[in-house]
Order: C-alpha cells, then sequence, then structure tokens
C-alpha cells in the first residue's frame, strides 16, 4: 500500500474492528484526522488518490452504520466529499479524465449511493430485480438531515442532467466505461429517493432512450452472454426504469416524445431476438442419464426483452401515446409517398389510393408489435414455465407478464380491443388463468372476459380475479403514480365495474376484509381524478350492494362510506346523486320499506289514494313527476307497470301505447326516468301494480337500476311478465333466476302484434287468477 494512504486507512479499519466500542466523538475525531490528511496532500492528484482510498474503506457495513448519525452527516468530509464528486460530473462532462479521476470518481459515487441508502442495513444501490417498485422505506421528509439532502442537491441534480444530455446520449463509449457504471449507479439512486427533484432528470434521461445508444444496446445483447454490460444496464434498465417510476407528473408529454422512437425501435428488437427467446428453453435445456430434463438460466436476453416491453407498456398507459400502436411507424413508411402524391396531383383518385396506402401501413404497423405479444404468450414452452415459477425476476415470468400486460392496456383503445378479437386468443388467456404469478393471472383473467363479453356470469375463477382486481386496487393506491406491475388503478376501476356484473365478485368484495374499504377511499380521497377514479369506484360500491346481507351488513357499518351517501342523497348531483340513493336503498331503506309495507298490509287499512312524503325517510331529492293515466281514469292503483331500460324506451313506448288505447288498462310507465333516481318512487309504484311487464335486454341486464326495480317486484311476489325485447339475447345470473321459471314472451322485430297478443293473453290471465275486477 502507498505510505501515504497508510495513515488514513488504518484510521477507518481501527474504529471498524467489531469489538471496537464507539462513540460520535470518536467517529468526528476520525473524520478530522481523514480531513487532515486530505488537506496535508501534495497536489490535487494524491489529494484524489487520498479520497479514494478514503470512499473505498468507508463504504464497509460496519463503517455505514456508524456514519449514519445526523451529527455526523454534518462534517466537512462529506462537504468535500460532495463537492468533489460534483467537480469530477462536471470534468467527465467536457473534459478527458485521467485514471486517478475515474478511480474517485467511482468510489465517490460508491460511497455516497451507500450513504444515501442506509438505514440501519446495507442498501447497495443494484436494483436488479427486473420489475422494481418504489421502495417507501426511503422516503424522509424534507426538512431532516440526510445524506440525500446533502449530496443531491440542485446543484448536484443539474450536474447529472447535463452529462446525460450533453454527453452520454451524443457520445459512445467503451462497454464498461467508468461513466456508465457511475452515471447509472447516480441514476439508479435517484430512482430510488422519493424528495429530490426528479422533474430535472426527466428530459436528459429521455434524450438517452431516443437516441441510437438505446437500440444499439440491443443490437450487442448475446442470448447465451450471463450478465450485461454497464452501458447495456444504462441503457436498456436504468433510463426506462428512472421514465416509469419517476415521470409520473408527465406521463403523456414524457410517453408521446417517446413512442416514434421506442416503437421503431420495437420492430427491430423483437425481429431480432424474439424467435431465439421463444426457442431459449431448447437453447438452455440438458438431459441427464435418468432422461430428466435440467433447464439453466437463458441469460440476459429474455430479461432485456421484457425491460422494452415494459417500457412499451408505460407509453401505453398514457391514451394519447396507445394510439401510436395503430400508426406509430406509419412515419418511417408511408408519409414521404402520401406528401408527395399529394403534391403531385390533388384529384381525388390520387388521394383516395393514397389514403388506401395509408390504411393498410396502419393495419400492419399495429399488428407487428401486437402479433409479437401474441406470440409470447402463445408459446407453449412459457405457458408451461409460468406454471412453475412465479418470481418476476425468472425471465420466462417476467416476459409472459410484461407481454400480457402489455395486450391488456392496450385493450383501453377500443380498435386495438376489436383487433385482439379476431385473434383467437381465448384459449391461451384460459392456460395462463392458473399461472401461479398474479400479474399474468390478471391480465388473462381480464382479457378473456373482454374478448367475450357475452356473459360475465360464466367468469372463470371469480374469487381468484376479485382478489387480483383489490390487490392491485390496494397496490396502485400506495405508489404515487397510481401505477403498479404496469397496471393502472383507474383502469383496473375500469374494468373492475364491468367484472362486478357477476354476483360471485360482488359478494367476494363485500367478504374481503378491506374490499368495501380500498373503494371507499377510492371514492372519497379528493386527491384522485373525479371522472376516472371516484365515480367508478362509487358505481362499484353501488354493484356491491346488490350482495348478500353480510355485504350490505359491511357497508352499513361504514360510517365515512353512508355519511359519504347521505350527502350526495342530499345535494342536487345529477350524476353521483342517483347513485347514491340506489346504495342507501339498498343497504339501509329497502327492507325497512318492505317492512312497513307488510304491516300496513296486516292491518284493515287501505292504501290513501296521494303518496306519503314523509315515508321516504327524508333524503330524495326534488323531483316533480306524474304518473301516465288515460284521461278516463282516476285511481291511482294500475293494472300493470312497464319496467324498462330507457335505451328501449321507444319500443315500450309502442306498447303503453297500445294498452292505453284499449281503455282496459291502467299503465304505470315511467318516461322521465323517476324511478332511477327516487327508489322510493320506483318501490311505491310497484306497490299501486297488480302486475309487472319485464321488458328486458341486454342493457337492462347491466342496468343496477333495473335490477333494483325487478328484484323488489321478485320480493313483494308481484306476477311479472318477461318479455325479451331482443330474440338473440339469452339472459343469464341474477336476470335469468327471476325470468326461467316463468313464460316469457319474445319480441320478433317488425311484428309487434303477435307478442302483443301474447300479452294480452298472459295479462288476463293473471287478472283472473288474482280476481280483479
Amino acid at each position: 500500500m502507498d505510505r501515504r494512504l497508510q495513515q488514513p486507512v488504518a484510521i477507518i479499519q481501527r474504529l471498524c474492528k467489531p469489538e471496537t466500542n464507539v462513540t460520535t466523538a470518536n467517529v468526528n475525531g476520525m473524520l478530522d484526522d481523514l480531513v487532515t490528511c486530505l488537506n496535508n496532500a501534495q497536489n490535487q492528484t494524491d489529494g484524489l488518490h487520498t479520497l479514494t482510498a478514503i470512499c473505498y474503506e468507508l463504504t464497509s457495513i460496519k463503517a455505514l452504520k456508524l456514519l449514519d448519525n445526523e451529527h455526523i452527516m454534518q462534517h466537512e468530509l462529506f462537504n468535500i466529499l460532495g463537492r468533489t464528486l460534483e467537480m469530477l460530473l462536471t470534468k467527465a462532462t467536457f473534459i478527458p479524465m485521467t485514471k486517478h479521476d475515474e478511480q474517485c470518481f467511482y468510489e465517490a459515487s460508491n460511497l455516497i449511493a451507500n450513504l444515501c441508502l442506509y438505514t440501519k442495513k446495507p442498501a447497495a444501490c443494484s436494483c436488479d430485480d427486473a420489475h422494481d417498485e418504489l421502495n417507501l422505506n426511503y422516503e424522509q421528509a424534507i426538512n431532516e438531515i440526510s445524506y440525500a439532502t446533502l449530496f443531491l442537491t440542485n446543484s448536484f441534480l443539474n450536474k447529472l442532467a447535463r452529462i446525460l444530455s450533453d454527453d452520454l446520449s451524443a457520445n459512445d463509449y467503451e462497454p464498461y466505461h467508468v461513466k456508465y457504471k457511475v452515471i447509472g449507479r447516480l441514476l439508479c439512486l435517484c430512482t430510488e429517493l422519493n424528495n429530490i427533484n426528479h422533474s430535472v432528470l426527466i428530459d436528459p434521461v429521455v434524450q438517452c432512450l431516443r437516441s441510437d445508444y438505446y437500440r444499439n444496446a440491443y443490437e450487442t445483447i448475446d442470448l447465451r452472454q450471463p450478465i450485461i454490460n454497464s452501458k447495456q444496464r444504462f441503457f436498456i434498465y436504468l433510463c426506462p426504469q428512472f421514465i416509469r417510476l419517476r415521470s409520473n407528473e408527465r406521463n403523456d408529454e414524457v410517453s408521446n416524445s417517446l413512442c416514434d422512437s421506442i416503437l421503431g425501435y420495437g420492430q427491430q428488437i423483437f425481429e431480432q431476438h424474439l424467435p431465439i427467446a421463444l426457442e431459449s428453453e431448447a437453447i438452455v435445456s440438458s438431459t441427464n442419464e435418468k432422461k430428466k430434463i435440467f433447464k439453466s438460466e437463458p441469460g440476459a436476453k429474455l430479461q432485456a426483452l421484457g425491460w422494452h416491453i415494459e417500457l412499451l407498456n408505460h407509453i401505453a398507459l398514457t391514451p394519447t401515446a396507445r394510439i401510436h400502436f395503430l400508426a406509430g411507424m406509419l412515419v418511417f413508411s408511408y408519409s414521404t409517398d402520401l406528401i408527395a402524391a399529394y403534391e403531385i396531383t390533388s384529384t381525388k383518385r390520387i388521394l383516395i389510393i393514397s389514403l388506401k396506402l395509408y390504411d393498410a401501413a396502419v393495419l400492419g404497423t399495429h399488428q407487428i408489435i401486437i402479433d409479437h405479444m401474441i406470440n409470447i404468450i402463445r408459446t407453449e414452452s412459457l405457458i408451461a414455465s409460468v406454471h412453475e415459477n412465479d418470481e418476476l425476476f425468472h425471465s420466462d415470468v417476467h416476459l409472459v407478464s410484461c407481454a400480457i400486460t402489455l395486450l391488456y392496456n392496450l385493450t383501453f383503445e377500443n380498435k386495438i380491443l376489436l383487433l385482439l378479437k379476431e385473434k383467437n386468443l381465448a384459449e391461451f388467456c384460459t392456460k395462463l388463468h392458473t399461472a401461479k404469478q398474479r400479474t399474468i393471472q390478471f391480465a388473462s383473467q381480464t382479457l378473456s372476459i373482454l374478448l367475450n363479453q357475452d356473459n360475465i356470469d360464466a367468469i372463470k375463477y371469480p374469487l381468484i380475479m376479485a382478489q387480483n382486481y383489490l390487490f392491485y386496487i390496494e397496490n396502485t393506491l400506495h405508489e404515487r403514480s397510481l401505477v403498479y406491475n404496469g397496471v393502472k388503478l383507474n383502469g383496473a376501476l375500469t374494468y373492475l365495474e364491468l367484472m362486478a356484473q357477476n354476483d360471485l365478485i360482488k359478494n367476494e368484495i363485500g367478504h374481503d376484509d378491506d374490499g368495501i374499504s380500498l373503494l371507499v377511499k377510492c371514492a372519497l380521497d379528493q386527491h384522485l381524478d373525479f371522472e376516472t377514479i371516484q365515480c367508478p369506484a362509487l358505481r362499484i360500491i353501488e354493484a356491491v350492494s346488490f350482495g348478500d346481507e353480510i355485504t350490505c351488513k359491511k357497508m352499513s357499518d361504514d360510517n365515512k362510506l353512508m355519511d359519504y351517501i347521505k350527502y350526495l342523497s342530499n345535494v342536487d348531483d345529477s350524476s353521483l346523486g342517483p347513485t347514491a340513493n340506489r346504495i342507501r336503498w339498498k343497504v339501509e331503506d329497502e327492507n325497512k320499506f318492505i317492512s312497513d309495507k307488510i304491516k300496513k298490509e296486516l292491518t284493515p287499512a287501505t292504501l290513501t289514494n296521494s303518496y306519503d312524503a314523509n315515508n321516504s325517510n327524508n333524503h330524495q331529492i326534488s323531483f316533480n313527476y306524474n304518473w301516465d293515466l288515460p284521461s278516463s281514469k282516476t285511481s291511482d292503483m294500475f293494472d300493470l307497470i312497464i319496467s324498462y331500460h330507457h335505451s328501449d324506451k321507444d319500443i315500450c313506448s309502442q306498447i303503453y301505447e297500445r294498452l292505453t288505447a284499449s281503455c282496459f288498462y291502467r299503465i304505470s310507465f315511467d318516461r322521465e326516468r323517476v324511478h332511477e333516481i327516487l327508489p322510493d318512487a320506483m318501490a311505491e309504484a310497484i306497490e299501486k301494480s297488480s302486475i309487472v311487464l319485464m321488458c328486458f335486454s341486454s342493457k337492462y341486464q347491466q342496468s343496477y337500476a333495473c335490477r333494483m326495480a325487478a328484484e323488489y317486484a321478485e320480493k313483494r311476489q308481484r306476477p311479472i311478465i318477461p318479455m325479451n325485447l331482443d330474440e338473440l339475447y339469452c339472459p343469464t345470473g341474477w336476470l335469468n333466476n327471476i325470468v326461467a321459471s316463468k313464460q316469457c314472451i319474445n319480441i320478433v322485430k317488425y311484428n309487434l302484434n303477435s307478442s302483443y297478443a301474447n300479452l294480452i293473453q298472459q295479462i288476463d290471465n293473471i287478472k283472473k287468477q288474482i280476481n280483479i275486477k
């Protein structure tokens, strides 16, 4: 060892001995001695050499423990360390570095990263997991003294941003150059820490991703190599990771700026590597003398492909960028031809030909990326592997998880969903339902339903699906970006609203210890987006309110929820008020309303002619309405009430007009959708009607307002005449439970007469049975 380094090294090693009892004063004294050593250096080179040795020794576990003290953090040595690293960042950006510069650059950055992340245990900034999420344990209040606030100042971050934008995105270096190691380490550190100014780094990192070096990194990857080099890791893992986890405040802008480049690079990346990746098991498997197959890790390739798909998935989270999966690469192949054609002539013929070429290009473009994802989830060897392994750091699991999550997120673009429906994916999605890894389960189950929405009640593994959705809602709520494992909170709520039409899923959410509370948090948190998070969450709560008694009891006991529901019921809110009224009806009012009616039926008192508003529990919003009665009738009792969905109003109006024109029937027909808004009004109308004509369709089954009326009529044992308004529709679930045992009238399109005759016959038969005169 250099004699000049013996003294500082000996000082550190003496204090780091396990049996040594060290006080804060001892550590401060040691640091004073180290500063003295630095000040006694004969020149800058000697000083850097000494500081390099000091940093190396202080990175030991024992030393980090000694330095984890707010009083020690303020020592002059760390000011010297921070200023030196900033100086080296500036030097690295503009002029060549000496060997001593590079050594100090490496060791100083390593010590700073460890000091910033050390929390009573060593925390190396490696981020080796292929699917890191932010570690909130590293969050510290801004006003606290910490190594992060000491080192990662705005001055430091600006210098780091400058070397990213002016150097690494523009200049090429050897694969293991110290710049890739150090800047990669510092970028990883900035990704891990919360209370720093990440926005300074976003644009420079985007520049790196848009550079040719991102694509070149993939060109140089070898499937059979066990690791990736520093340059590859910087461009294809650390830069994308920073964008995924730290650009949430500018997600739309960043995704739109990246989509053309990343989609363009993607075509080449998949064409070069995916065929080998899909054959990886054959390449790396071997058989012993007992014919047992042993599979070794396939190396960096599969993991690297997953990182690229993760970046594609991040882009797909943004609606305005998602459309680029349809036309993102059109610019490279067709824009020149289109412009030339338009400049030559503006005749209609040429323009039409050009647009046809455009459409063909769009079709080919979206199929390139999407077909690659489909090929991944269709590969039998990968399907088998994800049933044996569940860790995201496993290459096969990571690749399949990333691919199917990208397909899941692309379904929010309706044109892509229609395309996927043509791809016959159901069989392969079904195979992935039982994969061990949760993301694969979640995405494959969701895709299966989206690709065939005809029968929500036939969902396979509904209880597992409900648990997976709750898992993602809970974990996305913990992330500042509201994204977890590539799944966005608003997207999960959008699709859970669809899945919650399944009664088993409703009950599982209601029975789960945290199910209702998670939805309540989404619905009530004013920091969350109103349209895409709060409203869907409240509609899902409405769906869950149609669950069993256990669920309703849990909802009734949730004071925050019921206070909010009562508040919405009492304000004039056309969007949430009706939903809140229906929730309140199912959770609290319906049973009381029925109980009161039964008590009245047991007394000789008869119904009065006027509706007593005081019996509505004082929570209805003001709404004027009148029943549609033939002018010759004055009674408030009805022969029949028509229950229907507003989308079927035209055909139901025809039925109503014909019935009233006969002057034989008194009909209740809610033209103004009052019953959807005021459950009490709906219940009173059914109470005053002898028969319920249930005009159902797929929309009727999906409507909770319609279900509320139908189930109330069933509970009150009103005779129900089911009328199917769509001859191609077959009821399932709750609706089928009501109509299956009844004689159903099927409306034949453009032939209402035959259906009407059948209806009259059923009405008359029921009237005779109940002795209506």
